[in-house]
């Protein structure tokens, strides 16, 4: 199946599309470097601008409503030593007993495996 044809009629209908005609591109060159739209590019600077401020508004609003949001955990601990062992208690209830580190010792220990 041959569809070379095809292939180039599409190509072609493309570039047409996408190439516009050559007293078109003088116009908007024309209009572009006469500068006639200045009252349009001034619309368009001050919509901008208002954007702009607006966005760095809001910015600064999330921001500020984010840093009331927070804060400080109120939580008091408690910590007693009784020789090397250290007991660390907070308000809520949690409680963490610190001490040495205790070699295990390996006798003792066995493990009972039953087959069924």
């Amino acid at each position: 199946m041959d569809d070379e044809s095809e292939r180039l009629e599409i190509d072609a209908r493309l570039r047409a599309t996408f190439a516009p005609p050559d007293d078109v591109v003088d116009r908007v060159v024309r209009q572009s470097l006469a500068g006639t739209d200045r009252k349009r590019r001034s619309t368009f600077v001050w919509v901008f601008a208002a954007a702009a401020i607006a966005m760095l508004i809001g910015t600064v609003t999330l921001r500020q409503r984010g840093q009331g949001q927070r804060q400080p955990a109120a939580s008091s601990i408690t910590i007693v030593g009784d020789g090397s062992m250290l007991v660390v208690e907070r308000n809520d209830g949690r409680r963490w007993l610190i001490g040495p580190r205790q070699d295990r010792l390996t006798q003792g220990n066995y493990v009972i495996l039953i087959s069924q």
